[in-house]
């Protein structure tokens, strides 16, 4: 299946509005403090010493004094009690994670909310037909949230299943309406054919109660599934009376409810971890393995089988069938639940099916202000930021290919820096192909097929000259619930009809109709051999043109991106994005060598107090991270030392330059955000910082680091690309 290597935003819009005060203001505050960040590429350049060699030892620099009264640009945010050595992540940011002020949430959180309000008041003064009505609905202040529930339960027509069969037929009438519970099934890249296919596979959860679950916050999403149970028990008996009995049958269904959740969100952990390239093991070995694996056992009847979901589905050659072992495990889950036709399990998966649509368009439902606060109140009054930028954000997450057709010529706008990205990506490429011809530890053979794949990626920067030109229609009279029903089944047909379109001939395709441009990101796929810049990371936000260190730090993000066509998994795929092994036996021994000491070396990292860093998680981001600093530092160093810099005033320039690559993950992070980042593929903020810069030879010369913490002797700086 087609994966970007890039951070999921797993923080837009959790305010499910059947949600408590607690969990709404914990998910509020994650999506001002935490960015899903840019996926980046690693290679590990060797770069010219800083210092101006002067023959005569009187006329060298003296050591830098971390302590010292060298002043630098964001002097204010650092803390010079900490070593360099010790933490550099707090010596550059020390004093700003101390001291700044609640609304300021660092460099690109500012930076992306500048973007998104920019957006956002665009959209909401748009002359588009589409943009007008929606707007309209955003400020319908008249809307009831029961009204709006018994709209989705009625348009779901969910029958209450007496077998295991049923079940499934259920799973797949929803698929037509845009809605992918327990079993998924949504259209994709399919990385073997190069064309669209239906996936089928996991289902799809709701962004909040995924994200409660990696919070840790099941308590609250608990009370959520109560809520949204007691709309449904009341909208189908308008008599219902809350008794003990009713409360305590409750408790047990949306506990059940509860474990369903928290089972798909571990399958959905253990496929993501699945996919990881471990050294030595690359993602697609595990799915030629598990094709050795028996479909079904014997005497196995229950549809939740790969035969059965085929069958159920019917839709032929259409169709890539997840024959994963995890993806197997799941479905025996399901089978030994259904088994017997348990009534419970019944109940629960009728349950399920009718509260799922419900949680994903919670998004989209009216607060009621006038709320009892009741305990089994579905309208507990909730805190919420303007509700119409609310409604929009929520749109650009469930329907991003309308967003991208209503918000592209603003997008357009603000890539102010698409000329100056460009041309940074092009050098970039010229430095990393010097660097392939000299590496030592490449064969000639596959040293060349490295630099043809790096010669034919192709780079994407801001937003196309159109996106897809699907057609989306809304009726008129609609409430803002019928037309995110009416877009989710349109968003769903018009990716059916891409079924059999090859990726090549459209390498933007895929982007258009699953992600808006204007998210926060950056992207390498593997699969079309491409770079994607978004926007964010090309407009004078982030990529400012009075702002030369600035500019070179953000330029990691670009480097970062094109390391991944050469990392732990990127590099399992050849020029054209194919599957294919373009390496010598001892290259890659040699390759699988490196990746363990870099795993080693983040390893002895902390990801939060206690918790050691997992460097295996975090391998593919890792290099990418390696790769993209020592690229952007690189073209940094060439560029100014063109300008004539030498000496102590480039050591200075070279001590911004990593003052400034701290600036890029400024981030305050309480202790339950970091174990909730830790089971991302990304290192946490700081080791970001943390791990990069302790395998970079001239940070250590340039801050006179000589022990430390983070010190790593000079023979096990490992160097890759």
């Amino acid at each position: 299946m087609w994966k970007y290597f890039s951070h999921s935003n797993l923080f837009r819009n959790f305010a499910v509005l059947f949600e408590t005060k607690q969990i709404f203001l914990t998910f509020y505050i994650m999506q001002k403090k935490l960015w899903m960040g840019a996926a980046i590429l690693f290679c590990g350049l060797t770069f010219t010493s800083c210092i101006d060699n002067a023959d005569n030892p009187a006329d060298q620099p003296q050591p830098f004094d971390p302590k010292g009264s060298e002043k630098f640009i964001n002097e204010a945010w650092m803390d010079k009690n900490v070593k360099p050595g010790d933490d550099f992540y707090c010596y550059a940011l020390g004093t700003w994670l101390k001291t700044s002020p609640e609304d300021d949430a660092g460099f690109q959180y500012n930076a992306n909310t500048k973007q998104a309000k920019a957006l956002c008041e665009y959209f909401m003064a748009s002359s588009n037909p589409l943009a007008q009505h929606l707007v309209k609905n955003f400020k319908d202040t008249k809307r009831k949230k029961m009204d709006e529930v018994k709209t989705i339960l009625d348009r779901m027509n969910i029958q209450k299943p007496k077998n295991a069969a049923d079940v499934l037929n259920e799973i797949v009438r929803l698929r037509d309406k845009g809605f992918y519970p327990i079993i998924g099934s949504a259209v994709d890249g399919e990385n073997n054919t190069h064309s669209f296919r239906a996936v089928v596979t996991l289902g799809q959860q709701a962004s909040s109660a995924k994200s409660a679950i990696d919070m840790g916050a099941t308590s609250a999403l608990k009370k959520m599934i109560e809520n949204i149970l007691t709309v449904i028990d009341e909208i189908e008996n308008p008599d219902l009376k809350i008794t003990d009995e009713y409360v305590k049958q409750l408790m047990t269904r949306s506990e059940n409810i509860l474990k369903l959740e928290q089972k798909l969100f571990e399958y959905t952990v253990k496929q993501s971890e699945s996919v990881i390239a471990v050294p030595g093991l690359s993602p697609a070995r595990e799915t030629v393995e598990s094709n050795r694996i028996a479909t079904r056992r014997a005497g196995e009847v229950s549809p939740f089988t790969l035969e059965g979901l085929k069958a159920a589905f019917n839709l032929g050659d259409k169709a890539s069938f997840n024959d994963s072992k995890i993806f197997k495990e799941y479905l025996e889950g399901i089978n030994a639940q259904l088994a017997g036709n348990d009534a419970t399990a019944l109940q629960t998966f009728y349950d399920y099916l009718r509260y799922q649509p419900i949680c994903v368009l919670g998004t989209f439902l009216p607060v009621d202000k006038n709320a009892s606060g009741d305990d089994y109140s579905y309208t507990e009054e909730v805190e919420t930021p303007d509700e119409t930028i609310h409604y929009f954000s929520s749109l650009t997450s469930s329907i991003p290919l309308l967003a991208n057709q209503l918000t592209l010529e603003k997008m357009r706008e603000l890539s102010t820096g698409k000329e100056t990205c460009t041309t940074m990506l092009e050098e970039m490429r010229k430095l990393f192909d010097e660097r392939l011809q000299k590496l030592d530890w490449l064969s000639d053979a596959t040293r060349q097929a490295a630099r043809t794949k790096l010669q034919k990626m192709q780079f994407f920067v801001g937003v196309p000259d159109h996106v897809y030109d699907a057609q989306f229609t809304l009726d008129e009279g609609n409430t803002l619930i019928q037309d995110m029903l009416q877009l989710y089944a349109q968003n769903h047909a018009i990716k059916e009809k891409l079924i059999g379109k090859k990726l090549e001939e459209s390498p933007l395709l895929m982007m258009d109709i699953s992600e808006w441009y204007g998210v926060h990101n950056a992207y390498y796929n593997p699969v079309t051999n491409s770079l994607n810049i978004l926007p964010a990371f090309c407009g004078d936000n982030l990529l400012p043109a009075n702002d030369e260190y600035t500019r070179y730090a953000v330029g990691m993000v670009f480097g970062h991106e094109m390391t991944h066509g050469f990392d732990s998994s990127g590099s399992n795929y050849d020029e054209n994005g194919y599957y294919r092994n373009w390496w010598t036996d001892a290259d890659k021994t040699t390759f699988v060598d490196k990746q363990n000491q870099l795993i080693a070396l983040y390893n002895r990292l902390e990801a939060y107090p206690g918790q050691p860093a997992n460097g295996t998680r975090t391998l593919t981001e890792n290099m990418a991270d390696y790769g993209g600093v020592e690229l952007a530092y690189a073209l940094f160093l060439k560029n100014m030392t063109a300008k004539g810099m030498s000496g102590e005033e480039l050591d200075h320039a070279c001590r911004e330059f990593f003052l400034h690559y701290a600036k890029l993950w400024q981030a305050k992070l309480s202790l339950d955000m970091l174990k909730a980042y830790y089971n991302d593929v990304h290192s946490c903020h700081g080791n970001r910082i943390r791990g990069i810069v302790t395998l970079m030879d001239d940070w250590y010369r340039v801050f006179n680091v000589k022990d430390g913490k983070l010190f790593v002797e000079p023979e096990k700086r490992v160097k890759i690309w």
